[in-house]
């Protein structure tokens, strides 16, 4: 009650004291009359003097409680203006969505095929493979063959073929075919290599200096990464063993290094040649002789004969310590240890896996009696043996778990004898060479019916199959 009994009095003064005054006609002497007849001459009162209190001069414009109204009441307008002033800008200017990138393609042009620029493939010729010196399977279609006066290659299965050697080629040299695009080979004195990754379409050299070593060997784990050496001519079988350059490459032939040198240990029983490698792998080993006895070691290299580890040869009832021993394959298996077959003087192959110590040595597998040489791996658990007399053609895919067996058309018996090379692609195409003779005779030896070597039965002749051996056809006669 106190509250609106003071606002009424200080309304009653407001309006009172306004009516004294006499509205004056301009807007300046309204002005000092509005002061004059509220005693604010010597002081101006603001708002704020309102909410703290009485003034000193004067009486108060508002009670605080409705100066806080008043407030109030503004913003609430500012609130509702601004609000309206923002609707009608978004109707004049309507949120914009920016559009969707539009993404462009133009279609990836085919891959173009290499334009072929060598002559087409011919149909061999009588004779052509009478001089054969080596045959590499790369897969069921392609092969290398090098003879004594070309390199030819085929990409169909020997339906036709080309030559492909590079300028420069000549013999006695060794070569390296690593696959069905790539090859090694030794041009000139045998210091210049040729390398091709085009199946013989283009060749490129590279000069290595060898100090006019002759002619080299190649040991390589892949097409780009192997080692090239040649015998150092200053320090062939010496007492402590045979000097070697050894060049190396790891970009396909492209660069090389080296050269380094190496060491071929010694061995009484042998003629310390440097042989040709097994892949990768160059082996060492001796012979028999009847004033030592038979040194129970080989010596292996895999960077090119730049050092060497000697391993014992495996002891045991198919491999006597006092018989003769070779490697005749080798590989590293999937668990990273080697993987040996082992030819033994009157036994059969059998395969070993070393443990990891050069003298300890395990059974994997016994080959079938009777079976011999030619023996190759595939890969560690896919092998193949290319049989003699009685003529079977032996696979596994298993490390030798299983056995595959294939009695082919005509006798294999000179592949056996080692005439000529055998080489599998697969497990299903391979090669062989051997005398013709022998291909007039069936797997038993029986004669054949409906072939012939007309009167030159001792002449070599290549022959392929498609069928894991069951059948063979003769390439060239």
């Amino acid at each position: 009650m106190t509250i609106d009994r003071d606002l009424d009095r200080r309304l009653v003064d407001l309006f009172e004291d306004r009516s004294v005054a006499v509205p004056p006609p301009d807007l300046l002497a309204r002005s000092l009359a509005r002061v004059d007849s509220t005693g604010q001459r010597r002081t101006w009162r603001f708002p704020s003097v309102a909410l703290r209190g009485d003034a000193t001069f004067g009486h108060p414009l508002l009670p605080a409680w409705a100066l806080l109204v008043l407030v109030a009441l503004v913003a609430v307008a500012l609130l509702v203006v601004g609000s309206q002033i923002v609707r009608r800008y978004q109707s004049v200017i309507p949120e914009q969505t920016p559009p969707a990138l539009a993404v462009y393609s133009t279609p990836s042009p085919e891959t173009q095929a290499p334009i072929e620029t060598r002559p087409p493939g011919v149909p061999a010729e009588a004779g052509m493979f009478a001089t054969i010196r080596d045959v590499f399977a790369a897969g069921d279609q392609v092969a290398w063959v090098s003879t004594k006066t070309a390199i030819y290659r085929t990409d169909d299965t020997g339906k036709t073929w080309r030559a492909v050697q590079p300028d420069g080629w000549a013999l006695p040299n060794d070569e390296a075919f690593l696959d069905a695009d790539t090859a090694y080979v030794p041009i000139g004195t045998g210091s210049e290599i040729a390398v091709t990754h085009d199946g013989g379409a283009s060749w490129s050299t590279s000069v290595l200096d060898a100090g006019g070593a002759g002619s080299p060997v190649f040991a390589f784990a892949s097409a780009s990464t192997g080692y090239v050496t040649f015998v150092d001519p200053s320090h062939y079988d010496k007492r402590d063993g045979t000097g070697l350059f050894v060049f190396g490459t790891t970009d396909g032939g492209r660069t090389w290094t080296g050269p380094s040198r190496g060491l071929q240990p010694h061995l009484k029983a042998s003629s310390n040649k440097l042989y040709g490698a097994k892949g990768a792998f160059l082996i060492n080993s001796a012979g028999l002789s009847d004033q030592y006895a038979f040194e129970n070691f080989f010596d292996l290299s895999e960077d090119g004969g730049a050092t060497y580890t000697r391993y014992d040869f495996p002891v045991g009832p198919l491999a006597p310590k006092k018989a003769m021993k070779e490697v005749v394959a080798i590989v590293r298996g999937l668990d990273g240890h080697l993987l040996i077959a082992l030819g033994v003087d009157g036994s059969p192959e059998v395969v070993y896996r070393n443990g990891g110590y050069p003298s300890t040595w395990s059974q994997v597998d016994e080959v079938p009696t009777g079976i011999a040489q030619p023996f190759q791996f595939l890969s560690p658990t896919s092998w193949v043996f290319t049989a003699g007399a009685p003529g079977e053609i032996l696979s596994t895919i298993d490390a030798g778990a299983h056995w595959r067996t294939v009695v082919p058309s005509i006798s294999l018996y000179g592949v056996q004898a080692g005439e000529g090379p055998a080489s599998w692609g697969s497990l299903e195409t391979g090669w062989g060479v051997e005398e013709c003779r022998w291909t007039l005779l069936s797997a038993d030896g029986s004669p054949g019916s409906g072939r012939s070597c007309g009167d030159r039965p001792h002449d070599i002749v290549l022959l392929v199959t498609s069928d894991g051996g069951a059948t063979w056809t003769r390439i060239g006669s």
